[in-house]
């Protein structure tokens, strides 16, 4: 609708990842019409807004050659635009499992730590009954001296 409401032939149209759906990818093509997700705290959705912007550009040139008929290797660049289609969602997998690796990595290091500090009670709990037992012996063994 927007793209029509501009008589454009190419729209990049670009959500913010707080309002976006969690569904959607961070990039998609449907015919002249491109959708990016970009959110403003991650550096990643920078490289996907800017591909967005270059395949629109893209589309852009193909279509204005086509109606000047200039000669233009239309392949090449509908190849390099399913190149950019295709690695970006190779990037969004490797953020996405980079994220599964801290979330993971985060849970080890909490459990670690209340691990470290059950332990370290533990070795409080026993030093002090250790103590305890060697104050106790002490005046089991001074009883059988003075006997």
């Amino acid at each position: 609708i927007a793209r029509r409401n501009r008589d454009a032939g190419v729209g990049l149209f670009v959500m913010s990842k707080s309002s976006a759906p969690d569904v959607w990818e961070p990039f998609g093509r449907y015919g002249n019409d491109i959708v990016v997700v970009w959110d403003k705290d991650d550096p990643v959705s920078d490289v996907v807004f800017d591909a967005g912007l270059s395949v629109a550009t893209a589309l852009c040139v193909r279509a204005k050659a086509q109606t000047d008929e200039v000669g233009a290797d239309f392949e090449a660049i509908e190849s390099a635009i399913q190149v950019i289609e295709q690695q970006l969602k190779s990037v969004d997998d490797i953020d996405n499992a980079a994220r599964r690796i801290s979330d993971h990595s985060n849970t080890i290091r909490r459990n670690a730590q209340k691990t470290r500090e059950l332990l370290s009670n533990q070795v409080y709990v026993l030093n002090d009954k250790v103590a305890e037992l060697r104050a106790a012996m002490g005046d089991v063994g001074d009883m059988a001296a003075a006997a």
